[in-house]
């Protein structure tokens, strides 16, 4: 399987609200026994689905271009053209490529499938069927079938190791922002009227305005945020439910119209529920990943590494204050223990807009309308915004500003004040190659 992008620093956390799950070392892809074929020599197939097929995984490499179902084929004697399919019955629609092959031809053909409503709505591990066919002048010469299973689909996988190679990708938690769920936009309704003007304002409306009043207005908003889900009964859940075992580090993720419908949520669950929302009303938030937790980050301007921090688990017991506050000594401590060499300490920052231009992109609407009442809290008579200090400017050893790429030492880049390869962003010198690790090699 060909390795993966990664997006600014790679790495596996588990997070406390999120077990690290007993797992299998990865499960290997079968081949599938052909039920219908020629004569061995005449034409000769042997076909591939990489499974456990995950729904936020298979939709990201898909994007990429790698395709989790293939074909090895290696013709006989007869040259012509080959109608080459798969399909995963109630699950996939049937993908089919015609091929002409020469006689003693080998090729590898991919098979994209296109998924249907159930493999993104399914919330189980599932065994399926996946079936294999080739026709010659409108006859089947070729029929397999593999036994297969898909996983629930919120079930968000850190990291696989495969056969090879082991697959680190906790940016895909960036597809359970879900900025266009309708229930995001009743969140926004409610949480407008605690605004001034009955508003909020992306960064455009920050125009001309200093350092210090950009982060007022964007701790205003969050705040308001904050306290439509408090108003609306949003409590921490410390749940950490999995569906089958595909893999050693996977988690069930609630969505974050799951989530609002229960009104539970655990840290990465409020994480991403906050990051939707931020999102949706034309900010950028992060989600912030530290060992053993997850919390979220907005930042006060665009492309700012001045940022709001958000405790999002304080969410109905503690003020927005208190939460903000929290948050922003959690982050400031782990980054102290990362730029004195404590191994203990740990910041993985997923930046939102960041993964969409990797191609990550929301998970796909699954929910049409939304059902939650949401209404927002009366607005407190004298409301008290004490002044919240703004993270200070961070920057490497280098001079390097944070979430920046180094000018002196490509291809890194400054991320929480440390200096780490990040070669997608930064690019690589004349030459040199940028490979999946971040860093960059001579090239072949």
């Amino acid at each position: 399987m060909k390795k993966i992008l990664l997006l600014l620093l790679v790495a596996v956390a588990m997070f406390g609200c999120l077990e690290e799950d007993a797992g299998t070392e990865g499960i290997a892809a079968p081949t599938a026994a052909p039920t219908n074929a020629p004569p061995s020599g005449v034409f000769d197939m042997q076909c591939y689905t990489d499974v456990p097929l995950n729904p936020a995984f298979v939709t990201f490499m898909q994007s990429k271009g790698i395709s989790s179902t293939f074909c090895m084929v290696r013709n006989g004697n007869e040259e012509g053209n080959y109608l080459i399919s798969a399909e995963i019955p109630d699950w996939s629609d049937k993908i089919s490529k015609t091929v002409f092959m020469a006689a003693g031809a080998q090729e590898k053909i991919d098979l994209p499938l296109t998924f249907k409503d159930k493999f993104f709505s399914n919330r189980e591990f599932q065994n399926v069927q996946i079936q294999y066919f080739v026709e010659k002048d409108g006859k089947t010469i070729y029929s397999a079938t593999q036994k297969g299973n898909v996983t629930s689909a919120t079930q968000l996988i850190f990291g696989m190791q495969t056969e090879n190679d082991s697959i680190f990708a906790p940016f895909l938690a960036a597809m359970w922002v879900t900025p266009n769920d309708p229930c995001i936009e009743r969140v926004i309704s409610a949480a407008k009227e605690l605004m001034p003007g009955r508003a909020f304002s992306d960064y455009q409306g920050y125009a001309g305005k200093s350092d210090e009043e950009k982060a007022y207005m964007t701790m205003q908003q969050a705040k308001a945020v904050y306290d439509t889900l408090q108003g609306h009964g949003m409590s921490y859940v410390n749940s950490v439910t999995t569906f089958g075992d595909p893999t050693k580090f996977s988690q069930n993720v609630r969505l974050p119209y799951e989530s609002l419908e229960t009104k539970n949520a655990n840290c990465i669950d409020g994480t991403v529920l906050y990051a939707a929302i931020f999102e949706k009303i034309g900010l950028e938030p992060v989600i912030i990943i530290i060992p053993g937790h997850a919390f979220v980050a907005v930042r006060n301007d665009r492309n700012s590494s001045s940022v709001t921090f958000i405790e999002t688990t304080a969410t109905g017991t503690k003020s927005f204050e208190e939460a903000a506050m929290s948050a922003e000594e959690t982050y400031n401590s782990q980054r102290q223990g990362v730029e004195t060499g404590d191994n203990q300490s740990m910041v993985v920052a997923i930046d939102i807009v960041a993964a969409r231009s990797l191609g990550v992109a929301p998970f796909p609407n699954t929910n049409d309308a939304c059902d939650v009442n949401i209404t927002a809290p009366a607005p407190q008579q004298n409301p008290y915004y004490p002044t919240v200090p703004v993270t200070p400017q961070i920057t490497c050893n280098d001079g390097t500003p944070n979430f920046q790429c180094s000018k002196t030492q490509q291809p890194l880049a400054c991320i929480g004040g440390v200096l780490f390869p990040d070669c997608f962003d930064c690019g690589c010198p004349g030459g040199y190659a940028c490979f999946y690790d971040g860093n960059c090699y001579a090239a072949q």
